[in-house]
C-alpha cells in the first residue's frame, strides 16, 4: 500500500467516496436526459358553427385517444371537457363517437401541453 506524507499507510477512502458520488450523479443526469418529460392533451367539446360559435356543449360519454402505443379513454365532465396526462412525445388522434365520429389529429411535445376543440356541426 502506499505510504501517505507521514509515512502511514493510506487507502485513500475520501477520495475512493468521491468518485463514487461523481459516477451517481452522472449516470442520474444521463438518465434524466434520454427519458422525454411526459405531455398531455385537454380539450373541450363545443358547438363551431350554431348561435354560439365555440360554446361548449355540456354532454356525457367518452372521449379517446390513440397512437403512439397508447389507447385509452376518459369521461367527458358535465362542462364538455377532458384531458390526458402522462402522454409520451408523438402523434395522436383524439375522437368523440356520439352523435357523429368528430377527430382530430394532435402532436404533443415534451412537457407541454396541447389543446382541441372537437367541434360539432350545428347548423
Amino acid at each position: 500500500m502506499p505510504k501517505g506524507r507521514t509515512g502511514e499507510m493510506s487507502t485513500q477512502p475520501g477520495r475512493a467516496v468521491r468518485w463514487v458520488g461523481v459516477l451517481v450523479a452522472v449516470a442520474l443526469v444521463l438518465v434524466s436526459c434520454s427519458t422525454p418529460a411526459p405531455g398531455s392533451i385537454k380539450g373541450m367539446l363545443a358547438d363551431c358553427g350554431g348561435p354560439a360559435p365555440g360554446h361548449v356543449i355540456p354532454t356525457t360519454g367518452t372521449v379517446s385517444v390513440s397512437g403512439n402505443g397508447v389507447d385509452r379513454s376518459v369521461h367527458v365532465t358535465t362542462t364538455g371537457r377532458f384531458e390526458f396526462s402522462g402522454l409520451s412525445p408523438g402523434s395522436y388522434t383524439v375522437s368523440w363517437g356520439q352523435p357523429s365520429s368528430l377527430s382530430e389529429s394532435v402532436t404533443v411535445k415534451a412537457g407541454s401541453t396541447r389543446t382541441v376543440t372537437l367541434c360539432f356541426p350545428i347548423p
